[in-house]
């Protein structure tokens, strides 16, 4: 894919592969900052004092559905309208991004530099659209606004549009927005355990009785979700109790006794 090249409307700055990290980054803008860390191959543009990060290996063009990973890097990418940021043509540029049903579409508008509404119109020529599948209509604008703008839908399906009368090519950039899915996605039950209870933050598994998970030698499991998407843990299998402590129990004679003696004369009581 070609990297941008410098033009009137915005002023590379540097591309780079090998360096992770600009002394110009802007510490209060998290999303600027973790791309620039995160690309490979990344374009940086100085627009009015602004510093708008591009990583130029996950960029979207018109008219296309894009299936949004669960995690990973093809959770996150771009969008940007053709021409951008040198110009912008009049047209319609449609995309769909779909997550997981369990998911929710995150959209950050990073630079919205379209024809304005002029003094004898009254409404935006060219604007760009957020709706989410409901037909919630979460952005309808044609001015720069406060950027970065996040929006997050109520659904995992997101349709941005981004409709162009002006004819020809317009002197302005153009739209250019990050998506990202949000929500960890519930992973399944492990052998031998089940799922008792989750959130959008935490998820906690079990195993049955007399079953602990193989890794931890415990019971109970408890994840995280971080990072908008990722579990903290993975959920391995769980095995039989005396096998993972290396025990060969009998049960004691004495009634409703939950002690166990192995042939090594090693006691333990039992979860």
């Amino acid at each position: 894919m070609e990297l941008l090249t410098p033009n009137l409307f915005g002023r590379v700055i540097m591309t780079d592969r090998q360096r992770k990290t600009d002394n110009r980054v802007d510490p209060d803008n998290e999303l600027a900052m973790k791309v620039s860390l995160s690309a490979c191959v990344w374009t940086t543009f100085m627009d009015e004092g602004k510093h708008i990060y591009l990583n130029t290996l996950s960029v979207h063009y018109c008219n296309r559905e894009v299936q949004v990973a669960v995690s990973g890097e093809d959770s996150e990418g771009y969008i940007r309208t053709p021409g951008y940021p040198n110009f912008y043509v009049g047209d319609v540029c449609r995309w769909r991004l779909r997550a997981s049903p369990e998911q929710h579409i995150r959209v950050t508008l990073l630079d919205v530099s379209l024809r304005s509404v002029g003094p004898f119109e009254d409404s935006c020529v060219d604007y760009v659209s957020v709706q989410d599948s409901n037909g919630d209509s979460m952005l309808s604008s044609c001015e720069q606004v406060d950027l970065p703008l996040r929006l997050t839908a109520a659904t995992n399906v997101v349709d941005v549009l981004v409709e162009a009368k002006s004819k020809g090519a317009y002197p302005k950039r153009g739209v250019l927005l990050h998506y990202k899915s949000i929500g960890c996605v519930t992973l399944p039950a492990p052998s031998n355990g089940y799922l008792v209870y989750r959130n959008e933050e935490v998820a906690h598994y079990m195993c049955n009785v007399n079953h602990v998970f193989i890794d931890t030698r415990q019971r109970a499991r408890l994840l995280w979700c971080y990072d908008d998407n990722r579990w903290n843990d993975t959920v391995p299998f769980c095995i039989d109790d005396y096998s993972a402590f290396g025990l060969r129990c009998v049960r004691a004679i004495v009634p409703n006794s939950n002690v166990c003696h192995s042939r090594v004369r090693k006691t333990r009581v039992l979860k």
